[in-house]
Parts: C-alpha cells; sequence; structure tokens
C-alpha cells in the first residue's frame, strides 16, 4: 500500500465530537438565559410605572397617544355628572385637570376630592376616556408615599391630617 492507499484520518476524532457538544450546549444556555432575561426586563418594565399623574400624562399626551394606560389624580369637586352608566368629571394634580368620560359604574367610595386610579386612553383633546376607576385607600397609600398624592382640595391643615383631602371623624375637643 503506497501513500495514497492509506485510509483518511477521521475528521477530528473523540476530541472534536467533545467540543462540538460543549459549544451547543453553550450556545443553548445562552439562549435561554437571553430569552429568559428579555421576559424579566419586559415584565419589570410594564410593573414599574403602575400610572402617571395627570400633570404627567399631559406634558406626555403626545408620546402617550391613544395607547391604554393609567393615570392618577384627585376627583374635583363639583365635576362629578352621572349619566345612566358612564360618569363624567374631572381630575387634577400638580395644577393641571384632565376632564375624564368613564363607562360603567364608579366603586363606592367615589367621591370629589378622593384620589383615583383610572384605566384607559387620551380621546381628541385632554379628554380620558376610561374603562375602570379603582378609588386609592388612602390612608394606606399616603403612608407608604407621603410625597405622591396629595389632593389640591384638603381642607384640614391641621398636623395629622389625612392628605387625600377627605376628612375624618371629628376629634373631641380636649
Amino acid at each position: 500500500m503506497g501513500v495514497g492507499s492509506l485510509p483518511a484520518p477521521a475528521s477530528g476524532g473523540p476530541r472534536t465530537a467533545h467540543r462540538r457538544k460543549q459549544v451547543r450546549l453553550l450556545v443553548a444556555a445562552l439562549l435561554i438565559a437571553g430569552s429568559l432575561a428579555f421576559v424579566i426586563v419586559q415584565g419589570l418594565g410594564s410593573a414599574l410605572v403602575y400610572f402617571q399623574t395627570a400633570d404627567e400624562a399631559v406634558a406626555h399626551r403626545a408620546q402617550l397617544g391613544n395607547q391604554n394606560f393609567n393615570i392618577e389624580g384627585a376627583v374635583v369637586p363639583g365635576s362629578i355628572h352621572r349619566n345612566g352608566e358612564t360618569v363624567d368629571f374631572q381630575i387634577a394634580s400638580g395644577g393641571v385637570t384632565v376632564p375624564v368620560h368613564s363607562s360603567g359604574s364608579p366603586p363606592q367610595l367615589f367621591a370629589a376630592g378622593v384620589p383615583v386610579v383610572l384605566q384607559g386612553h387620551f380621546a381628541a383633546g385632554d379628554l380620558f376616556l376610561s374603562s375602570q376607576i379603582m378609588v386609592k385607600h388612602s390612608a394606606q397609600y399616603v403612608a407608604a408615599h407621603p410625597n405622591r398624592v396629595k389632593s389640591p382640595y384638603a381642607t384640614d391643615p391641621s398636623p395629622g391630617a389625612p392628605a387625600s383631602g377627605v376628612r375624618g371623624p371629628a376629634k373631641p375637643a380636649p
């Protein structure tokens, strides 16, 4: 047998096959880790922005377009007008007032001066079309976030008065 009649050596042998397997496992692990990181970032991104205050939403009106989001503000006294299954009212935050048209019945605690979070989107102009009204539980919320929500309609300037503008029971005279 001459040089031309020798069998060709195996392509890489057992070491090369083992190395290819390691590379495949590494690529698969990187794909799984990347996918998991993407899902986590997407989930946290939507969870971190729970709502925008009325003034923030109006300032970002152009970027928001007609996409659904949550908006927060205090219900403006004297602005509530019930029309059967709908209610029209205004919310205010940071000196900005937003007119709202809401379909469906508002919750029992819905009232003037109460902080609310609305789900919906902007329509023509600055009209906000709401599909859901959520009343904030001000005592719990304000304790956790004292500088976040303050009703522009607070009437009790005494220390310890609720920041929501809703007065509690009268304090007995000393």
